[in-house]
């Protein structure tokens, strides 16, 4: 027996957004966290969710993981930043760059080239430093693009690195984060609508 969920649609016109599978994190935060307020689901479509009384008024979703796996491999920043996939980024490196972006988002074209052209002209730019730049100002301009809405506090539904990221990056501009593991609440959120379609069963985790 197989049951797949809708997701959520947002019909604005002005803002007309998508989400398919990520509700299913946000059921399970809700009924076993309670959480409320503003959400943020990292990955590479990353959600900002607004949630008032264990409903979705709201969403929005962000391209920096994609965007940033372009300019990592396929882009001019590609020679700056590969030598160091994989490793962690410099803290700070990452954390100023977050703040130059959220503080300046109209510059970040010019900001992203400096990736470049710092690793050409100055000899400290090697390419771990010139990784977490590439990462911090485009986690910057996501946040940006969204701190007129969100709250002081936001809760972020993640695990591993990019919740790392995402703490550190948001911590620097003065947020509070709440973390709860991703796939906990993933797991939650899927035994409760299994229990809805199939009353009967017991769902195990």
């Amino acid at each position: 027996m197989v049951r797949i969920l809708p997701g959520l649609a947002q019909r604005k016109m002005s803002a007309p957004d998508v989400m398919r599978g990520e509700e299913t994190l946000l059921l399970g935060a809700v009924l076993e966290r309670g959480v409320s307020g503003t959400i943020c689901l990292p990955g590479t479509h990353s959600k900002w969710v607004t949630i008032d009384e264990a409903e979705v008024c709201g969403f929005s979703t962000s391209m920096t993981g994609e965007i940033f796996s372009l300019l990592q491999s396929h882009s001019v920043l590609a020679h700056s930043v590969q030598q160091a996939a994989g490793e962690n980024d410099d803290d700070e490196a990452f954390q100023s760059a977050v703040r130059e972006a959220v503080n300046s988002p109209e510059k970040i074209l010019q900001a992203l080239f400096s990736v470049r052209s710092a690793s050409l002209l100055q000899q400290t730019a090697t390419a771990r430093p010139m990784r977490a730049r590439l990462s911090g100002l485009l986690l910057g301009l996501e946040i940006a693009g969204v701190r007129d809405i969100a709250q002081e506090q936001v809760t972020l539904i993640s695990s591993g690195q990019l919740a790392h990221s995402y703490r550190h990056a948001l911590e620097s501009v003065g947020f509070q984060c709440k973390l709860i593991d991703a796939d906990e609440m993933v797991l939650a959120g899927l035994c409760h609508a299994a229990g809805q379609i199939w009353p009967n069963l017991k769902a195990e985790r």
